[in-house]
Formats: structure tokens, sequence, C-alpha cells
């Protein structure tokens, strides 16, 4: 589960938000893979019953937490160009109307 820790701090450092959800894409994979050890620790008798559910719910915790982040950045990225392209005077929506009176 330390690689969850270690792949958001490798994309947090980079410099683009597509490279830093790329990372987060990663982490997120992390959590599965430690839900699938924490599946194998159960089957082997590593841990019990109760152990296990704790941890796996704990760990889906954080890949909800993964994805709803990567979700708000995918949608803040959006938003962004969505609002920088209804600024842009190349936009042919924002001159369609020039000089048209309402009402």
């Amino acid at each position: 589960m330390r690689s969850i820790s270690i792949s958001r701090g490798r994309g947090f450092s980079r410099r683009t938000t597509k490279e830093f959800i790329q990372f987060l894409f990663i982490a997120k994979g992390s959590a599965a893979e430690g839900q699938s050890q924490l599946y194998i620790a159960l089957d082997q008798s590593y841990i019990n019953e109760e152990k296990f559910n704790e941890l796996y719910s704990k760990s889906d915790e954080v890949a909800r937490l993964l994805s709803g982040f990567i979700q708000y950045l995918l949608n803040k990225d959006k938003h962004l160009i969505s609002s920088r392209n209804s600024t842009n005077p190349s936009n042919s929506r924002n001159w369609a109307n020039v000089g048209v009176k309402e009402g």
C-alpha cells in the first residue's frame, strides 16, 4: 500500500494535470493490487476474516477517494478548456450573435 503514496507523490511533482492523473491511476492500481494480496493473506490464514474486512474496507475507501480525485481533476480540465474556448474570439459560437438584437 506504500506504493499508492509513492505514485501519488511522483505524479504531484509532474508539470501537467494529465501526468498527475496518470500517476493517480497507477496509485489506484496499487490499491487493487493490495486488495488482491489481502485475499491471498486470508486464503493462507495469515489474517482472519475480521482483519481482512477491516483492511479491505480501508483499501476500498482509498480507491474510491482516488477515483473521486481523478474525476474532479478531469472535470476541472474540461471546465478550463470549455472556458477558454468560450472566451476565444476564433470560436464561431461567440461570434454567431454579434450585432443581433434580442427581443
